[in-house]
C-alpha cells in the first residue's frame, strides 16, 4: 500500500495497520473516543468473521500509561471508534470495500471508500516509489550507553533485578515525507505494522512482535484464548548472503544466552496471562522459535491461556501492561530502574498499537522498531535490548545498532546528536 500516501488527503487523519502479515487494514470513517469509553467495553469470546477488521477500536496507548513510575508522561491514549474500513487480503489480492451509508457525527473523519480504493488502484500501477536516506543521530553517547549496561550488570549482581530492557533514543537527522513512510511500511515492516497521523501524534510501526491477541479457542465450548508471543535474543542478518545468514539463525537458535533472556520473560508472561486467564489454564506452546525480521534474526515463544470473563479491555491491560519483553524481570523493580537509567518517560515507545472489533476479536503489537513525531515530518526513533547477566556492553550495542537498519538501512548511526 505504498500509494496510500499519494491518494490519502493531506490535511485528514489517518489510521492504517500495514505489514507483512495478510491483511492491510485502512480506517475510512472514524471518530476519537476518551479512554475512558474504550477501557469500559466488556471483553467476550470473538465470533467468526471473514475478515480480521471492520468495525470497532483502533488506537495507540503508551508504555507509561501502566507504569506507575511514567505517570504525567504526557503521551495520552489515543483511541479511534472506526465505523468502516478498506481491507486489502494480500494472500488472495482482493480489496474489501465497506458500505459508505453509516450515519456520521460532527467530527467524525470521512473518506468515502469507493473513491478511495479506485484512486489506489489506479495507483498501484505506477512503479516507482521515493527512496529517502535517513541518518539517526543517539542523544546519549556510546561510552555512556556501554557504561550504563555495565552499571545494570551489577545491579543483576547484587540481586536487584534478572533482567532489564535498556532503550536509547535517536533523532531522525531528516525530515520523512508520507511516501518514505508509506515506502517503509511496504518494504521493511514486520507483521504489526502501523501508521497513525493524528492531531499532534505521527506514529510509524515497524514491529515485528506481537503482544497479546484474543481469539476463539478450538472445542465444542465456546471459549477465548488469550496468546501472547514475546520475542528475545538478536542476531543480525546477512543480506545477500544465505549462507552467512543461515549462519546467524543456527547461531542465535543455540545460543544459551539468548534462551535464557527468553525463558526469564517467559516465566514473566506465563504470570501475567495467570491474572487474566482461567486458573490452571496457562501453557507454553513453545518456547523459542526463529523469528526472522528485516535486518534481523530473533527468538520468539508462544504462551497462551484461557481468557477469564467478566472482565473489561482496561480490566485486561491493567494486568498484563506494560509487556514484559521490553520491560524485564520483576516487572515492577526493573520499571522503577527502567525511569532512572533513560531518565526520561518512554511515552509511545514500547506502548502498543491495537484492535478490537465488533466481533470480539483482539490484537494489539508491541511498539517496537517504532518513529514518533509530532506531526511536523521531524520524529525520534528508540530500539533497545534485554541485559543479562551473560550480556556484553559493545555486544549490546552493536544489537541496538542492527535494531537502527530499519529505518537507516545501514548498521552504523551518527554522533551523538
Amino acid at each position: 500500500m505504498s500509494k496510500l500516501a499519494t491518494v490519502w488527503p493531506e490535511k485528514l487523519p489517518l489510521a492504517c495497520l500495514a505489514g507483512t502479515g495478510r491483511y492491510t487494514v485502512i480506517a475510512t470513517h472514524f471518530r476519537e473516543i476518551s479512554w475512558e469509553q474504550a477501557a469500559s467495553i466488556p471483553l467476550r469470546v470473538p465470533q467468526a468473521s471473514a475478515l480480521p477488521f471492520g468495525r470497532g477500536l483502533l488506537g495507540v496507548l503508551s508504555y507509561d500509561q501502566f507504569a506507575e513510575a511514567g505517570s504525567g508522561s504526557g503521551s495520552v491514549p489515543r483511541v479511534l471508534r472506526v465505523e468502516a474500513a478498506l481491507v486489502y487480503d494480500r494472500d488472495l489480492q482482493l480489496l474489501h470495500i465497506p458500505q459508505s451509508n453509516q450515519s456520521r457525527h460532527e467530527g467524525d473523519v470521512f473518506v468515502d471508500p469507493q473513491g478511495l480504493a479506485q484512486s489506489l488502484i489506479r495507483e498501484a500501477k505506477v512503479g516507482e516509489t521515493e527512496s529517502q536516506l535517513t541518518q539517526l543521530l543517539p542523544t546519549t553517547g556510546d561510552d555512556d550507553y556501554r557504561q550504563q549496561v555495565r552499571q545494570i550488570l551489577q545491579d543483576i549482581r547484587a540481586g536487584r533485578y534478572y533482567q532489564l530492557n535498556l532503550l536509547r533514543y535517536f533523532q531522525v537527522r531528516q525530515r520523512l515525507s508520507r511516501s518514505w513512510v508509506a515506502e517503509r511500511l511496504d518494504n521493511c515492516a514486520g507483521p504489526f505494522g502501523a501508521w497513525f497521523e493524528l492531531p499532534g501524534l505521527s506514529l510509524v510501526s515497524l514491529s515485528p512482535e506481537r503482544f497479546v491477541r484474543i481469539f476463539a479457542g478450538s472445542g465444542s465450548e465456546s471459549k477465548a484464548t488469550i496468546e501472547t508471543r514475546p520475542i528475545k535474543g538478536t542476531a543480525a542478518r546477512f543480506e545477500g548472503q544465505p549462507e552467512a545468514d543461515a549462519k546467524a539463525a543456527a547461531d542465535l537458535l543455540k545460543s544459551a544466552k539468548d534462551r535464557a533472556e527468553l525463558a526469564i520473560i517467559v516465566d514473566l508472561m506465563r504470570n501475567d496471562l495467570f491474572r487474566v486467564g482461567q486458573p490452571g489454564s496457562v501453557s507454553v506452546r513453545s518456547a523459542g522459535e526463529l523469528l526472522s525480521a528485516h535486518g534481523v534474526h530473533h527468538l520468539e515463544a508462544q504462551v497462551q491461556a484461557q481468557l477469564r470473563l467478566p472482565q473489561t479491555l482496561g480490566d485486561m491491560l491493567a494486568h498484563i501492561c506494560p509487556g514484559g519483553s521490553i520491560t524485564g524481570a520483576p516487572k515492577r523493580e526493573v520499571m522503577n530502574a527502567i525511569r532512572a537509567y533513560e531518565g526520561r518517560a518512554r511515552g509511545y515507545f514500547m506502548g502498543h498499537a491495537f484492535y478490537l472489533d465488533d466481533h470480539g476479536s483482539f490484537d494489539s503489537s508491541l511498539l517496537i522498531r517504532t518513529l514518533v513525531g509530532s506531526g511536523d515530518g521531524h520524529y525520534e526513533y528508540a530500539a533497545g535490548s534485554g541485559i543479562v547477566i551473560g550480556s556484553d556492553p559493545e555486544a549490546e550495542r552493536l544489537e541496538i545498532a542492527a535494531k537502527c537498519q530499519v529505518i537507516t538501512g545501514s548498521s552504523t548511526v551518527g554522533p551523538r546528536a
